[in-house]
C-alpha cells in the first residue's frame, strides 16, 4: 500500500512538469508563428515597396528619356528660332534699306519730274511765245501791200519778203523740232514716273513678308515657351519622383533593420528555449534518477520475504511500474523533443525559403 501510495505521489512532479513544458511549448509554438507570420508580412511588404522603387526607377526612366528628347527639340527648335531671328534681322536690315532706296529714288523722281515740268513749261512758254511773233509777223507781211512797178510788176521787195518767208519756215520748223523732242522728255519721264511706282508697289509686298516672317517667329516663340514650360512640369515631376524614391529607400532600409532585428530576436529566444529545454531534460532526468535511487530501498525490503513475495508480487513490481511509470516520461520528453525538432526543422525550410 505504501508503494502504492508512494507511486502517484513520485509521477505528480513529472506530470506537472511535462504539463508545465507542454504548455511553455505550445505558448512557444505560438509564439514563433506570430514571429514568422510578422516576418513574412514585412518581407511582403519590402517586396511591394521594391516593387514600388522598380516601378519609380523605370518612371524616373522614362521622364528622363522624355526629358532628353524634350531638351533636343527645345534646342533644335532654339536654333531654328535663332536662325530665322538671324534671317529676320537680315531682312528687316535689307527692308530698311530698300526703303531708304526707295525715298531716295522717289525724292530724285519728284526733283527729276519738277525740273523737267519746269523745262517743259519754259519751252512750252518759249514755243508759244515765238509762235505768236511768227503768227503776227504772218499777219503782218500778208497785210503789207504789194509794191508795182511801172510795167505792174511787184517791185523788188520780192526778194526780202521771200527772205523774211524763208526765216519765219526755218523758225517754224526749229519750233516744231523743240516741240517734238519735249514730247520725247515727257514721254521719258512719264516712263520713269511708272518706273519709280512700280518699285514702290514692289516694296510695299516687303511688308507683307515681313509680318509673315513675324507671325511665324511669334509662333516659335509661343512654342519655345510651351516646352519651356513642359520642361518645368517634367523637372518638377522628376525632383517628386526623387523625393518619392528616397522616401521608399528609407522605409525599406527601415523594414531590413526590423527584419534584422527580429531575426536576431528570434535568434536569442531560440538559444533561449534551447537552453531552457537542456535544464529540463538536465531536471527531468535527475528526478528520474532520484526516484529510481528511492524506489531501489523498497525492493530490496519486499524482496526476503517468503510467501508473501509471491502475494505482493504484483506490489512488488510497483517500484518496476514506477519504473514503468517513470519509463512513460521518456515518451513525453521525447515527444517535447520531436516538437523541438519539427520546430527547428520549420525555422531551417523558411529561412531556404528567405
Amino acid at each position: 500500500m505504501a508503494i502504492s501510495n508512494f507511486q502517484p505521489a513520485a509521477g505528480e512532479p513529472l506530470r506537472a512538469v511535462a504539463l508545465q513544458l507542454r504548455e511553455e511549448f505550445t505558448s512557444f509554438d505560438r509564439l514563433m508563428n506570430d514571429v514568422f507570420a510578422d516576418v513574412e508580412q514585412l518581407r511582403d511588404q519590402l517586396q511591394l515597396k521594391m516593387a514600388e522603387v522598380d516601378d519609380a526607377r523605370s518612371r524616373l526612366a522614362e521622364r528622363g528619356r522624355q526629358l532628353a528628347e524634350q531638351r533636343k527639340e527645345s534646342g533644335r527648335l532654339t536654333h531654328q528660332l535663332e536662325h530665322q531671328e538671324a534671317r529676320l534681322d537680315a531682312a528687316i536690315g535689307e527692308l530698311q534699306q530698300l526703303r531708304g532706296q526707295i525715298e531716295q529714288e522717289r525724292l530724285a523722281a519728284n526733283e527729276r519730274e519738277e525740273r523737267y515740268r519746269e523745262t517743259t513749261a519754259q519751252q512750252l512758254s518759249l514755243a508759244l511765245t515765238e509762235r505768236e511773233q511768227l503768227l503776227l509777223r504772218i499777219r503782218d507781211l500778208e497785210n503789207r501791200a504789194p509794191v508795182f512797178t511801172a510795167d505792174g510788176n511787184i517791185a523788188a521787195n520780192n526778194g526780202n519778203s521771200d527772205d523774211s518767208w524763208l526765216t519765219v519756215l526755218s523758225q517754224l520748223d526749229a519750233v516744231r523740232q523743240d516741240v517734238l523732242s519735249t514730247r520725247t522728255e515727257l514721254a521719258d519721264a512719264v516712263g520713269r514716273v511708272s518706273v519709280v511706282s512700280a518699285d514702290h508697289s514692289a516694296g510695299s509686298v516687303l511688308p507683307q513678308q515681313l509680318s509673315d516672317m513675324q507671325q511665324q517667329l511669334e509662333a516659335l516663340r509661343q512654342e519655345q515657351r510651351s516646352l519651356e514650360k513642359s520642361h518645368g512640369e517634367v523637372l518638377r515631376e522628376r525632383d517628386r519622383l526623387e523625393t518619392e524614391l528616397e522616401l521608399v529607400r528609407t522605409r525599406a532600409c527601415e523594414l531590413q533593420e526590423v527584419v534584422a532585428d527580429q531575426q536576431d530576436q528570434l535568434a536569442q529566444q531560440h538559444d533561449d528555449v534551447s537552453d531552457e529545454l537542456r535544464q529540463l531534460k538536465s531536471v527531468i532526468e535527475s528526478q528520474l534518477s532520484s526516484l529510481s535511487r528511492k524506489s531501489q530501498p523498497f525492493e530490496r525490503a519486499l524482496a526476503p520475504t517468503g510467501p508473501q513475495v509471491t502475494a505482493a508480487v504484483p506490489n512488488a513490481t510497483a517500484p518496476q511500474s514506477t519504473g514503468a511509470d517513470a519509463q512513460p516520461a521518456d515518451p513525453v520528453v521525447n515527444s517535447v523533443m520531436a516538437q523541438f525538432a519539427r520546430l527547428q526543422k520549420d525555422v531551417a525550410q523558411r529561412r531556404k525559403k528567405k
